[in-house]
């Protein structure tokens, strides 16, 4: 708590992403992983209330203190959740989406694909019927955000906003 206030104070944050929230394991003694960062999330949001938590995932133990999760990447929605076609049956979004979408909004992973991607249209595609929130990611400072994508991306953003 003692880090991540400093990091608030000093660069005058508005949310903070807990990139640990799936790293569900034991240790030998004190709390174990999901109570310990279940924990940690509610002393931060009572230590910065004004502060958006949201972390990785959505995960039934900590549901209750991210009011906002990333969703896992292309390569996740592809192949574990089948969103690509190959089985039909899993056209459905993952359980913890279907369950949970109500009390927590998805948001894209910080590693998706820009426009210029082959796999571009297909991530914004599943995105889109997820309602995940888009994420535009740059990889380099020769990437374009002056693309036609860009621009549908931020009206479905707009959208999303207004059905909250």
């Amino acid at each position: 708590k003692k880090v991540i206030g400093e990091l608030i104070r000093q660069y005058s944050v508005d949310a903070i992403f807990l990139d640990q929230t799936l790293l569900a394991f034991n240790v030998s003694r004190g709390l174990n992983f999901i109570d310990g960062m279940r924990r940690h999330i509610t002393e931060l949001q009572s230590g910065f209330p004004d502060i958006l938590f949201a972390g990785e995932g959505i995960h039934e133990q900590v549901l209750n203190a991210l009011p906002m999760a990333q969703i896992h990447g292309i390569d996740s929605i592809a192949e574990i959740h089948g969103m690509d076609g190959r089985v039909d049956w899993r056209r459905a979004h993952p359980v913890s989406a279907y369950l949970f979408g109500d009390y927590v909004r998805l948001t894209a992973h910080l590693l998706t694909k820009h426009p210029s991607h082959p796999l571009f249209a297909f991530q914004e595609r599943t995105y889109s019927m997820l309602n995940v929130i888009p994420a535009l990611c740059l990889y380099h400072n020769e990437q374009s955000m002056q693309l036609p994508q860009v621009l549908a991306m931020i009206k479905r953003a707009k959208q999303l906003a207004q059905q909250s």
